[in-house]
């Protein structure tokens, strides 16, 4: 434990940061042999904020190479960015050597990397200045771009000249947003003005980049501030397809928000995984080109799940999603408007229509989605979906027969009494997994022979 002073701004501020035994011994290590260290960025930033690090990160004036030689076991992950991968006892450290960046190109990657003996010159080439801090446990807190004055007053500020910082690389407008998110405080205004004014430059950012500070931001403590893509403009260049939701009214009883304020607001409504934050926010995007309004001024949405999936599924794949996650969203969205009925053999059809895996996520997101509707139809919705939820448990409770896999015969135990292999087995079995979805105790091996029997008569397979 060490505690330091900075005077700064005219104010004194005492903190005190607790560095783990292992990052202690790195700086020791470079200290003695002669070498500057600090632990910087978002270590410091969380800290001083009385949070548990992720992660802890070092900087130093030791070119990689030498950090090679002072340490057993390394990785070089970023050499040509100077950074060295320190691997002791059952941690890894990231330690990278001071450094200036040269002209960046294509708005995100410097030509080349220079090193540099100054830790404010290092400092200096940060995002912001919340994040442009280093700390020492003897020299304590070094802080020339006033980083501590900016976390006291709660804003996300950028290093020096914004227009600048977001030229060189232009996803810091989207991680401005999502600090803002994460830590549920307000941007700083000219750092604000550059956004808006450069916000066409994120179509410069790869689309792995871009998804994973959307899911940041929407899987962050304050996902309200996703509304900051929209007024910022970055919303109009990443997705579309959510900002003309804000021009769709939804003049109807049970909606009080136009389309975009409804995903937004239901993305609130739920819980903070990322499956179901996505779902929430991109479920109603059939609406725009669905919509209808009849003759009493009331708007109708009629079959937009199907297209809202389908956008959807466009979005996500565009975003670089893994197929499996996609599906998922995919399925829920398109069922997310399923009138689910508090009755057993209805609530046993839609967990085969949608799957037993997937159907207490679809419920999530039906409670989400009425919570972010007009709340004086809240109470009664919620009722049934949680009688509808009681009986999703019995059901599983009872492990009555859902899926194929649960049927008590098989497609090989047909075959072996001489039925036909073919799609008019498959048809067989279908339609046996269905009379015992209606009636479960059906799910007998004698009684679902003498059926599929019958099927097979009837259709003279």
């Amino acid at each position: 434990m060490a505690l330091s002073a900075y005077r700064g701004k005219g104010v004194e501020l005492m903190m005190e940061i607790k560095l783990p035994k292992p990052v202690g011994y790195l700086i020791e290590v470079l200290n003695e042999n002669g070498f500057e260290a600090f632990v910087v960025g978002g270590s410091v930033r969380d800290s001083l904020l009385g949070k548990t690090p992720k992660d802890w990160d070092l900087t130093t004036n030791a070119i990689p190479e030498k950090v090679q030689q002072l340490f057993p076991k390394t990785i070089a992950t970023g050499l040509k960015h100077g950074t060295i991968t320190v691997l002791l006892g059952e941690g890894s450290f990231e330690i990278t050597t001071y450094r200036l960046e040269s002209e960046y190109q294509q708005h995100r990657w410097p030509v080349a990397v220079n090193f540099t003996n100054s830790l404010e010159e290092d400092l200096g080439r940060r995002d912001f200045t919340i994040n442009a801090l280093a700390y020492h446990p003897q020299i304590g807190l070094r802080d020339p771009y006033g980083g501590q004055e900016d976390l006291k007053n709660q804003l996300i500020k950028a290093v020096g000249e914004p227009e600048k910082r977001f030229e060189e690389d232009a996803l810091r407008m989207l991680r401005g947003i999502r600090f803002a998110a994460q830590l549920g405080w307000e941007i700083e205004t000219n750092t604000w003005q550059a956004i808006i004014a450069q916000a066409d430059l994120i179509n410069w950012v790869s689309a792995e980049r871009v998804r994973d500070e959307l899911d940041k931001i929407l899987c962050s403590v304050h996902p309200e501030k996703i509304e900051l893509l929209h007024e910022s403009g970055l919303l109009r260049e990443v997705l579309p397809e959510v900002e003309i939701c804000y021009l769709t009214p939804q003049h109807h009883p049970y909606h009080l928000y136009n389309v975009a304020q409804h995903l937004i607001k239901s993305v609130c409504e739920i819980e903070a995984v990322s499956l179901l934050r996505w779902t929430m926010f991109l479920h109603d995007l059939g609406k725009p080109g669905t919509k209808t309004t009849d003759a009493q001024g009331i708007d109708h949405f009629y079959e937009h799940q199907e297209l809202s999936a389908t956008l959807a599924e466009a979005i996500l794949n565009r975003l670089r999603f893994e197929k499996r996650s996609i599906d998922k969203i995919f399925q829920l969205i398109k069922y997310h408007d399923l009138f689910l009925e508090p009755e057993p053999r209805k609530v046993r059809k839609v967990m085969n229509l949608v799957g037993v895996d997937l159907f207490w996520d679809l419920l999530k997101v039906k409670r989400a989605d009425c919570a972010a509707q007009n709340l004086n139809y809240l109470e009664e919705r919620l009722l049934v979906l949680d009688k509808v939820g009681q009986l999703y448990t019995e059901i599983q409770a009872k492990q009555e027969c859902i899926t194929l896999k649960d049927l008590a015969i098989s497609g090989r135990e047909l075959l072996e009494v001489g039925f036909q292999t073919g799609p008019e087995l498959g048809k067989i079995l279908a339609e046996l997994l269905q009379l015992v979805i209606d009636a479960p105790d059906l799910n007998q091996k004698e009684t679902l022979m003498r059926l599929a029997k019958a099927l097979r008569e009837e259709k003279n397979v």
